[in-house]
């Protein structure tokens, strides 16, 4: 049992350091990159306020949040190509001890931790325009990391 819980402690902390290094270093130089991804949501958002008012706020909400969430889970793909085909890195991490699955969910964190400024800039609008119920915030943030961990495998899977 000792020698499994340290396979799984060090595929953590790979899965960890890869994060850190695609996703936070990124948001510490410059965190106005991650906000590309709530630009389509606050389109969206705007125009269903301004059809649908209050009742309509969070439908939009909801759909923000997905398409934040979708946005950079599919953006894994372009991001495991080019470490494969451009800077042949993948190569470096295949030589490693570092398990594949601790390389694609390393490689996944880094990309929801890119999202979570454009979520938060959405929550915060919709806790200023929109009356959102406990039961909203359970449903919608019990379906995002399914959706987050199902398409960031689809764009690993077709990057390869």
């Amino acid at each position: 049992m000792r020698a499994r819980g340290g396979i799984l402690g060090r595929n953590m902390m790979a899965a960890l350091s890869i994060s850190w290094f695609y996703g936070y270093t990124q948001l510490r130089r410059n965190i106005l990159w991650s906000f590309h991804y709530a630009l389509s949501p606050l389109a969206f958002f705007f125009f269903i306020y301004i059809y649908g008012g209050r009742l309509g706020a969070p439908y939009a909400i909801a759909g923000g949040l997905v398409m934040i969430t979708l946005a950079a889970s599919v953006s894994m793909e372009t991001e495991a190509a080019f470490n494969r085909i451009v800077l042949k890195l993948q190569e470096v991490y295949v030589a490693s001890p570092i398990s594949p699955t601790a390389y694609v969910l390393g490689l996944a964190m880094a990309n929801g931790l890119s999202a979570i400024p454009g979520m938060a800039l959405m929550l915060s609008i919709a806790g200023l325009l929109a009356d959102l119920t406990p039961r909203f915030f359970l449903a919608v943030f019990s379906s995002l990391p399914l959706i987050w961990l199902t398409f960031s495998s689809f764009g690993f899977l077709l990057s390869t």
